[in-house]
């Protein structure tokens, strides 16, 4: 019994991870659809400065934060879904 448990998270974390890198490649760059002075205005926030070390770091946690999101939101609705199907 609890090496089914031990293979459904397992199987949960894999599938959470491929529906991140799937979102991933599917989203553009952050550069695309954010300008460039509002990007400027969070890396000020952020570190107090602005160079292009830390301009970099900031596109990439806005990516990381626009992937994470809609990623974290499918995971619980297509988790939900197959719990109600397999009971149904």
């Amino acid at each position: 019994m609890a090496l089914i448990t031990l293979a459904r998270k397992i199987s949960k974390i894999i599938y959470f991870i491929l529906l991140f890198l799937v979102l991933g490649r599917a989203l553009p760059r952050p550069e695309i659809y954010l300008d460039y002075d509002i990007a400027r205005d969070i890396c000020h926030f952020l570190f107090g400065s602005v160079n292009a070390d830390t301009m970099y770091d900031t596109f990439f946690y806005i990516t990381l934060m626009t992937v994470l999101s809609p990623s974290g939101v499918l995971y619980i609705a297509t988790i939900k879904l197959f719990k109600i199907i397999r009971r149904g």
